[in-house]
């Protein structure tokens, strides 16, 4: 009986290491603009904190593909460089020891001491952005010291290219980082000096530096913004630059959920329509089944393994029926050769609504059949660690009998 106390205690003690080591919290936002679909302006913060979700204020997103990748579904922040035209942040609130600051950038600064990512957060303004009036990057820390603004990194963005900059700071030392997309690696320099602890009070702006009464504004396109509440090394940042990891990634936040393609949180038809585009343009990271290509067979992986549904399900409620229909013909795209979505007849992944979707989802033999043993399946099942703490309550309870 001693013997079994132990076994649980110990599991129990184990469990919230376990748990932590699944996410890490260093990431406190993360702005990719992609959930946008390119309208509105809301700039969401995909880490998951809605109370950092932001605001384009006089500036507008990019249109399909228009992020760094270039990729269908990447989307970008677009600036025309004057006052007033920014993207805002709500405070973070956080006193930092650390941080760290990345973005894609395309463009170039309009006026001196532009802004890319900024806290005008006096006496302790938080600043990543160019020194003077040239393209090289620049940071300010230490209640606004001379040693931070009056440093001059020679590090330099490419001029109306994309650019991943970076910035870090830690105790002994801030890093400034630049890389152009397609270089081999990451240029930086290093300003070896202490830096104290600054808190993060004021809101933070994206192209503009609220200071001083001077335009001091980026015109061009920003991407990807993250913001730590630690200093990453050179390799993570490396990995950012590369694209072989994504903040979520980095973080151990990445969405779970296969299929999931718009980090939503769950499969849903918005994720079928970018492996529609994935289909067209070829981007293997929409390789479902593992056969290095992206086709129709990787559309029968998501809905019908994945999702437990069938092709032809256009309102996604686990079955096949006439109510479809209903969802499809509403539009009036059939034969039209307009551009349809999966809600809108395009089941085949050709991104139209014509007879040869019919011939997709009828192969399925679904239609009037009702849903699958199992029903619609949107999320994954529940993960070991929740079935281990699910079977450690069991044993408690039984034990304590």
């Amino acid at each position: 009986m001693k013997l079994m106390n132990r076994i649980v205690v110990g599991c129990v003690c184990i469990l919230p290491l376990l748990i932590a080591s699944q996410g890490r919290a260093d990431l406190l936002g993360y702005w990719s603009a992609d959930s946008t679909g390119g309208v509105g302006e809301v700039l969401p913060n995909d880490q998951g904190n809605g109370d950092l979700d932001g605001e384009l204020v006089e500036a507008s997103y990019t249109g399909d593909a228009g992020g760094h990748t270039g990729q269908p579904g990447d989307y970008a922040i677009e600036f025309e460089g004057f006052d007033e035209d920014y993207a805002a942040i709500p405070a973070t609130e956080e006193v930092f020891s650390e941080i760290t600051i990345t973005a894609w950038v395309n463009g170039l600064p309009n006026g001196d001491w532009a802004g890319i990512v900024v806290s005008r957060n006096d006496p302790q303004p938080l600043y990543l952005g160019f020194y003077g009036g040239t393209t090289d990057l620049a940071y300010v820390w230490n209640d606004n010291s001379s040693e931070t603004y009056g440093w001059q990194s020679e590090t330099p963005i490419g001029e109306e290219e994309w650019t991943f900059v970076a910035l870090t700071v830690q105790e002994d030392f801030a890093a400034v980082y630049a890389g152009i997309k397609g270089d081999d690696e990451l240029v930086f320099n290093v300003n070896e000096i202490e830096h104290w602890e600054q808190e993060n009070l004021g809101e933070w702006r994206l192209a503009e530096d609220n200071c001083c009464g001077a335009n001091r504004n980026f015109a061009g396109l920003i991407d990807d913004v993250s913001i730590w509440n630690e200093a990453l090394n050179e390799d993570q940042l490396t990995a950012l630059f590369k694209g072989t990891e994504t903040p979520l990634t980095l973080a151990g936040l990445a969405n779970t959920v296969a299929g999931d393609f718009d980090n939503s949180g769950q499969r849903d038809v918005a994720d079928l329509d970018l492996l529609a585009d994935a289909m067209v343009s070829g981007d293997v990271a929409f390789d479902l089944n593992g056969d290095g290509n992206v086709n129709i067979a990787d559309r029968i992986e998501w809905v019908e393994n994945l999702s437990n549904t069938f092709m032809g399900d256009a309102n996604f409620d686990g079955e096949f029926n006439s109510s479809d229909f209903v969802t499809v013909f509403t539009p009036a795209k059939y034969e039209t050769g307009q551009a349809a979505t999966w809600a809108e007849g395009d089941w085949n992944g050709d991104k139209e609504f014509d007879s040869s979707d019919f011939v997709t989802a009828f192969s399925g033999g679904g239609y009037e059949s009702g849903p699958r043993n199992g029903g619609l399946q949107v999320v994954p099942e529940p993960s070991g660690i929740v079935l281990l703490l699910t079977g450690l309550f069991f044993l408690m309870r039984r034990h304590n009998r």
